[in-house]
């Protein structure tokens, strides 16, 4: 299972950028929309989580997982 860092990175590396951070919650921009990314750098994200983070940043579960 990945850790939430990872997938994170992955979501930069799919065209997101990090535009702030406070604590835990990072927001990320792309085109204009906001997107909201809460989990701590070490915890361990299951497929569901996976699969609802991809849902909500416009990714396939299949896309993210290769973006890892």
């Amino acid at each position: 299972m990945p850790k939430a860092r990872q997938v994170a990175r992955a979501l930069e590396a799919s065209g997101w950028a990090i535009e702030r951070q406070r604590g835990s919650h990072r927001q990320f921009v792309k085109d204009g929309e906001t997107r909201t990314f809460a989990y701590h750098d070490s915890v361990e994200l299951g497929s569901v989580q996976l699969r609802k983070i991809a849902a909500q940043f416009g990714l396939t579960l299949d896309e993210l997982r290769a973006a890892l």
